[in-house]
Order: structure tokens, then C-alpha cells, then sequence
């Protein structure tokens, strides 16, 4: 049900080592897959670490946005990407993540 669930909502997925995994996802199902990834007893991703953003002016999607969370239980990461335009609304992920509000404040 793990994979089953992964494989639905995620467009892309690179592996980039043996402890950390790339996600391209689409705003809508960036905050299910967040609250899936944390709740799931074999994610147990229960860390926000970081946020990052990347401004391409010259793409149609100029913006890319990179979660990364972290599972202290499996000593892995996960990194969450999402491209969005200049008019359209990322949704926070502050009602999972305390430590969204300020990482998402930055950007």
C-alpha cells in the first residue's frame, strides 16, 4: 500500500543515494503526500528540515520549491519538488511541520 500510494501521486522519482530520494510532485497533492510520508509507519518522516527555491525566469514555471524531510527512525531523506508560476499559491505545510512557518516565511 506504500508503493501503491507513492506511485499515484508522484510524477517523478530520482534516486540520489542510498539515503535520500527526489519527488517531483504537483501542488495538489503536496500537503497528502507530506501528511501520508509523516504518518505512514514505514515513512515516519516526521522533520521538516529545510526549504529552497530556485527562480528560472526564462521557463514557463520559473519557480521550483524543495521540501526536505527527514526520517530519524530509517536515517533517510526525501526531497519534495514542486515548480509553480508567479501567480500560483503553494499551500503550507505549517499544520504538519512547526518548523514550515519560518522556513516558509523565507522564502
Amino acid at each position: 500500500m506504500f508503493y501503491d500510494i507513492l506511485y499515484t501521486t508522484v510524477k517523478k522519482a530520482f534516486l540520489m543515494s542510498s539515503a535520500s530520494i527526489i519527488f517531483k510532485v504537483t501542488s495538489k497533492v503536496l500537503v497528502s503526500l507530506s501528511f501520508f510520508l509523516k504518518k505512514h509507519s514505514l515513512g515516519c518522516y516526521s522533520q521538516l528540515i529545510d526549504v529552497a527555491a530556485e527562480d528560472t525566469p526564462k521557463h514557463k514555471n520559473r519557480f521550483r520549491v524543495t521540501y526536505i524531510v527527514s526520517s530519524f527512525v530509517y536515517s533517510n531523506k526525501i526531497l519534495m519538488s514542486v515548480t509553480a508560476h508567479e501567480l500560483q499559491y503553494l499551500p503550507s505545510l505549517l499544520l504538519l511541520f512547526f518548523s514550515a512557518g519560518w522556513l516558509e516565511r523565507e522564502i
